[in-house]
């Protein structure tokens, strides 16, 4: 977990130099790339041996 927050907080930040770099409103870019990011990591550890769309209808993924 503490690689993938390490990856998720490095492609932010290239993402934030660019958008300075470009002058676009770079905050919109961060916050957007890190909630996406968190989603992106909430939902892979969701469940360690089924896809998300087996689970689906499942209750609490058992």
């Amino acid at each position: 977990m503490l690689r993938l927050g390490f990856i998720i907080g490095v492609v932010a930040l290239i993402l934030q130099a660019y958008a300075i770099d470009a002058n676009i409103s770079w905050q919109t870019m961060l916050f957007t790339s890190l909630v996406l990011g968190r989603m992106a990591v909430a939902l892979a550890v969701r469940s360690e041996h089924d896809l998300l769309l087996q689970v689906r209808g499942t209750r609490h993924g058992v």
